[in-house]
């Protein structure tokens, strides 16, 4: 893995598996960037977040976190919604999966996949 700045993020191509951090080293969960929106400024970008579940928007994301929450509730993995990062946080870094990672990471859960029940 590697850390790299947001101007460096901004070139990455869309298919990058990273976390971000605004302050060292606090990490967010695992996102996969799509497209750079905008370089100018802070810059932008596109991504998908490993944690979202199947919604037809907002309100119903919210319901249904309550439902899985309250009542053991369980709905897929949502991971073709794409969503903007928004937040122009100049001094924000990033953690990058590299392929070698990411490897491991694909090895470990088809592990995950054929001892799960």
């Amino acid at each position: 893995m590697k850390i790299v700045d947001r101007k460096t993020f901004l070139t990455l191509p869309a298919g990058a598996v990273y976390c971000q951090a605004s302050q060292p080293y606090g990490w967010d969960d695992i996102r996969i960037k799509s497209d750079t929106a905008f370089t100018e400024g802070t810059g932008d970008w596109y991504e998908t977040s490993l944690t979202n579940i199947e919604a037809s928007g907002s309100d119903e994301l919210f319901d249904r976190w309550d439902d899985m929450k309250n009542n053991g509730v369980s709905y897929p993995l949502d991971i073709e919604t794409v969503g903007r990062d928004g937040l122009f946080q100049s001094q924000a870094i990033f953690l990058v999966y590299e392929k070698e990672d990411l490897a491991k990471l694909r090895d470990f859960f088809v592990k995950a996949v054929s001892e799960c029940k």
